[in-house]
């Protein structure tokens, strides 16, 4: 695979309760193999927080699903977690260690760089990106 090409897995996960370890575990297969720990580890949390505010603030009712898609290239991962939103900010909110949800803040702080995606009636995607580069 060339420094500009990703292998791409795409994933529909059921929204619910079980989503987010559904997610781990499609994280878990298709790069635990791949990349450092470290790196997995992270990528467990950020596909983790992700899901959960898609299941959390999305408006999808049972029997909608999230979709997650993860790439993997030479040097870099990137997930994204599609859902049905179409209304509402997706931006950190103010942080609130005491309702212990970290949000988007943990997006912004462990991923090189993540965006949100939104067509003008939906779906919304998120997606951070991550170093796979030895260190």
């Amino acid at each position: 695979m060339g420094s500009d090409e990703m292998a791409l897995t795409e994933s529909v996960i059921p929204v619910g309760i079980e989503a987010p370890r559904a997610a781990r575990v499609v994280v878990t297969r298709c790069l635990g193999e791949h990349v450092a720990a470290s790196v997995l580890d992270t990528a467990l949390l950020l596909v983790s927080e992700m899901v959960s505010n898609s299941v959390r603030h999305s408006g999808a009712r049972d029997g909608e699903d999230v979709v997650l898609r993860v790439q993997l290239g030479d040097d870099r991962c990137r997930l994204e977690v599609q859902d049905p939103g179409r209304s509402g900010v997706v931006a950190p909110r103010p942080l609130d260690l005491g309702k212990g949800a970290l949000g988007l803040h943990l997006v912004d702080t462990l991923s090189e760089r993540w965006g949100v995606v939104r067509d003008a009636d939906g779906p919304t995607r998120v997606w951070a990106q991550l170093s796979c580069a030895a260190a």
